[in-house]
Order: C-alpha cells, then structure tokens, then sequence
C-alpha cells in the first residue's frame, strides 16, 4: 500500500466535500450506511484516469 499527500485548493475541497456529503445522503436514502470522503473521489477519479490512459495507449501501440 502507497501514501500519496495531496494538495487541494480550498474550493477544491469544497467541492469534493460537497460530491461526498452528497453521495453519503444518497446511499442512506438508499438503506446503506456508506459514508463517502474525499479520499474516495480522489481515489476512484485516478483509478478512472489510470484505466483511460492505458487503454488509449494499448490502443494506439496496436495501430
């Protein structure tokens, strides 16, 4: 397992805070008790990113 530190501007923040409050009252209305974080937009944003990357270039190296 990796650390990474990330800085944020404050609207930055707020608006990732904003997405996880947001998605923690979804799922309670949902019947889960899932709270979402920050950490767990950064994390499923750059996960997304990664995948995108390595696709577009698996791609491109079979053309």
């Amino acid at each position: 397992m990796h650390k990474v530190t990330v800085t944020l501007s404050k609207d930055d923040a707020e608006l990732l805070q904003k997405a996880a409050d947001n998605m923690t009252a979804w799922s309670a209305s949902q019947g889960r008790k899932t709270v979402w974080t920050i950490e767990d937009y950064l994390r499923i944003g750059a996960l997304q990113q990664a995948k995108e990357d390595l696709d577009r270039r698996e791609k491109t190296a079979a053309e």
